[in-house]
């Protein structure tokens, strides 16, 4: 049947990125990508800083807390 049918379940812009890094990734991984990331963003603006590690803490607060204090960003509790 061909039509328009609302999705079963909630998919958030941190739903999938959350169980990647929950669930599929190795605490190794989360190392690996939380370097990987700092490297980069420690290169850029303050503010653009903050707004993406504010986007990474609502994926899971400890990869957010993680990558802030790598790249100097100091998060409050959201």
């Amino acid at each position: 049947m061909i039509g328009r049918f609302p999705h079963q379940h909630p998919n958030t812009n941190y739903e999938q990125p959350r169980v990647l890094y929950n669930k599929v990734f190795s605490e190794q991984d989360r190392i690996d990508v939380v370097n990987n990331l700092a490297g980069p963003l420690s290169q850029c603006r303050q503010d653009i800083k903050e707004r993406f590690c504010r986007h990474v803490y609502k994926i899971d607060p400890r990869y957010g807390n993680d990558l802030a204090k790598l790249v100097g960003v100091k998060l409050d509790e959201q």
